[in-house]
C-alpha cells in the first residue's frame, strides 16, 4: 500500500503533463507516446519502423523536453563514428597517460536518446551499442560508466536483413509502426502541424510554474516501484501465451521473454496496481520480429485479455485497465458504429464507380481492424461489438 500512496499521484501527473498533452498534440500518434511512456518507467528501448517525415524523433524530444530531460539524437551512416555517438577522447587527459572520453552532450550523458536509421551503422558502432542497450553501460578501452538513460528510441524504414545485426535487433524489446496519418485525419493534421510550426518560430514561451512537469527525477521515482509489483499471478498464463507466440513460429527469445515482465509491471503501475494482471500483456503485441507476425500475435494477445476480462467480470469488479489493453485505438464503440453508418450510406449510392466502391470497401475493413482491437468490459458492450463487427463483415460479402 505505501508503494501505491507513492505510484498513484506519480501516474497521475505524469498522465496529465505529460502523455496526455503529447497525445493532443500529435494526430495518430497516440500508440507510439504511449508506448514511449511504458518503455522509460520499465528502462527499456523501442524500435519505430516507418518511412521519415512521421514525427519520430520529434515526439521523442518533445517527451525529453516535457520532463526536462536530456536528449541526444543522431543519424547513423555507414560512415559514422563512434566519437559523433559516444563524444572524442578527452586530449587533457590522454596527456596524462589517461583515455577518457568527454561525453557532454552526448548519448552516454543522455537520459533520452533518439537514433535514427539505427541499422546502417558500422560494426565498431553497433558492437558499442549493445551494452549501452542492454546493460545501460558504456565502454571504452577499461573505461567503464553507468548511463542514466531512461530510454533508447531507434528509427528505422527497414527491418534488417543482416544476421549481424540480429543481436541489436533483439535489444528493441517492442517494435512498432509510424506510418503518416490517415486522409481522414488530414484536418487534424493541418490544424495541429501548423500549431507546432508557430510554436517553433516563436520560440520557447514562458517557463512552467515550479512543480507543474513531470520531472526527470519523479519519472526515476517511478521506475523504482516497478520491483515492487507482483508478477507470480500471471505466471501461468504469461507463460502459456509466451508458448502460443513461439509455436505460432515467432522467435521470441529468452531474454526478451524475462525483460517484457519489466513491461507487463510498468503497464500495472500505470494502472495504479502493484499486481500484473493479464490485461497487462497489451504490451506482448508489440514483440513481432517480422511485421507479417504482428496480426498473428495481436490476436493471441487479444484473446488472453478477453478471457481475463470476462474471468473477472464475473467474478467482482474487475481490475483498472491500461486503456491500450482495451482500446489502442482511442475509439469507442459508438464512434466506430458512427463512421460504418456513414460509409453504409454512402454505398447505396448507385452513381458510384468501382474505384469508390473498392475505397469504401477498404475502409470497411478498417474499421473491422480497429474493432479487433477493442475488449469489451460489459455485457452491453460485447454485444454491441458483436452485432457491429457482424454487420460490417455482411457489408463485406
Amino acid at each position: 500500500m505505501e508503494t501505491l500512496k507513492i505510484v498513484e499521484p506519480l501516474v497521475a501527473k505524469f498522465r496529465k503533463t505529460t502523455i496526455d498533452p503529447l497525445v493532443e498534440r500529435f494526430v495518430d500518434r497516440k500508440e507510439t507516446i504511449e508506448l514511449l511512456a511504458v518503455t522509460a518507467v520499465a528502462g527499456e528501448n523501442l524500435l519505430l519502423i516507418g518511412p521519415p517525415g512521421t514525427a519520430k524523433s520529434q515526439i521523442v524530444q518533445d517527451f525529453a523536453a516535457e520532463l526536462e530531460g536530456r536528449y541526444f539524437e543522431c543519424l547513423l551512416t555507414r560512415f559514422s563514428e563512434p566519437n559523433e555517438l559516444f563524444g572524442p577522447v578527452d586530449i587533457a587527459r590522454l596527456k596524462e597517460g589517461i583515455v577518457e572520453t568527454n561525453t557532454e552532450g552526448m548519448l552516454p550523458d543522455a537520459e533520452f536518446a533518439f537514433i535514427d536509421e539505427v541499422f546502417n551503422g558500422n560494426s565498431a558502432i553497433l558492437n558499442s551499442m549493445l551494452n549501452v542497450l542492454n546493460e545501460r553501460t558504456f565502454r571504452r578501452g577499461r573505461e567503464r560508466r553507468r548511463l542514466a538513460l531512461f530510454c533508447v528510441v531507434g528509427a528505422s524504414n527497414r527491418l534488417p536483413e543482416d544476421p549481424g545485426l540480429r543481436a541489436l535487433y533483439d535489444r528493441f524489446l517492442l517494435r512498432a509502426r509510424c506510418d503518416p496519418v490517415s486522409d481522414g485525419s488530414l484536418p487534424l493534421l493541418f490544424d495541429r502541424g501548423w500549431k507546432i510550426e508557430q510554436a517553433r518560430i516563436r520560440g520557447p514561451g514562458p517557463a512552467a510554474a515550479p512543480g507543474a512537469r513531470f520531472t526527470t527525477g519523479e519519472l526515476r521515482t517511478l521506475c523504482s516501484a516497478l520491483p515492487d509489483v507482483a508478477v507470480e499471478p500471471i505466471r501461468a498464463p504469461y507463460l502459456e501465451l509466451v508458448r502460443r507466440i513461439r509455436g505460432a513460429g515467432v522467435a521470441l527469445s529468452d531474454r526478451r521473454v524475462v525483460r517484457l515482465l519489466r513491461l507487463v509491471a510498468a503497464s500495472a503501475l500505470f494502472c495504479g496496481r502493484v499486481e500484473a494482471t493479464p490485461a497487462d500483456f497489451w504490451v506482448l503485441r508489440y514483440a513481432w520480429d517480422a511485421e507479417t507476425q504482428a496480426g498473428l500475435i495481436d490476436e493471441l494477445v487479444t484473446q488472453t485479455i478477453r478471457a481475463y476480462v470476462e474471468q473477472a467480470e464475473a467474478a467482482g469488479p474487475v481490475p483498472a485497465l491500461h486503456e491500450m489493453a482495451v482500446n489502442r485505438a482511442g475509439l469507442a464503440i459508438a464512434d466506430l458504429g458512427r463512421r460504418f453508418f456513414e460509409l453504409a450510406q454512402r454505398a447505396e449510392d448507385a452513381t458510384l464507380t468501382e474505384l469508390e466502391r473498392l475505397d469504401l470497401k477498404q475502409r470497411m475493413t478498417e474499421l473491422l481492424r480497429l474493432g479487433s482491437w477493442i475488449v469489451p468490459t460489459g455485457a452491453d458492450d460485447r454485444r454491441a461489438l458483436g452485432e457491429l463487427t457482424a454487420q460490417i463483415k455482411a457489408k463485406l460479402k
